[in-house]
């Protein structure tokens, strides 16, 4: 996992992977999940449609396009996603939900845009380990 990291940490220029653990809950860009006038578009401008995969999380402690990695084995796209490189993902999304329960725990929450609904359910809500680029 270090040697991932740094080969990672190579890539990007300067810079470092801090750890976190955060609640992780999941959700598509369906009306059930984010409203009936849900319009395929994030809270920065990013269309669902050309970036289907993605973390929604309370902009104070990650602001949009904070790159964050998320290891193998916690859940998120592990089938589809097997590279490196693919375990990159954009904080690109906020809800009311996810700066209430972080600013309220101190925990921070985030949620996992999968493209379809029936994934999201299964991924459901648990606690994982994450990884932020610092620059």
């Amino acid at each position: 996992m270090k040697l991932a990291l740094l080969l990672l940490a190579a890539s990007l220029s300067a810079g470092d992977w801090v750890e976190m653990t955060v609640i992780a809950s999941a959700y598509c860009p369906c009306p059930y999940c984010c409203g009936h006038r849900a319009a395929g578009v994030t809270a920065n401008g990013t269309k669902v449609s050309e970036v289907p995969y993605a973390v929604a999380s309370d902009p104070q402690p990650l602001p949009y396009g904070t790159v964050l990695y998320i290891p193998l084995g916690e859940g998120y796209l592990d089938k589809s996603r097997t590279s490196e490189e693919q375990r990159q993902f954009v904080v690109d999304d906020t809800g009311g939900y996810l700066r209430t329960q972080t600013r309220k725990t101190g925990i921070v929450h985030v949620d996992l845009r999968f493209k379809y609904h029936g994934s999201a359910r299964r991924f459901g809500r648990k606690t994982i380990t994450i990884y932020r680029w610092i620059e």
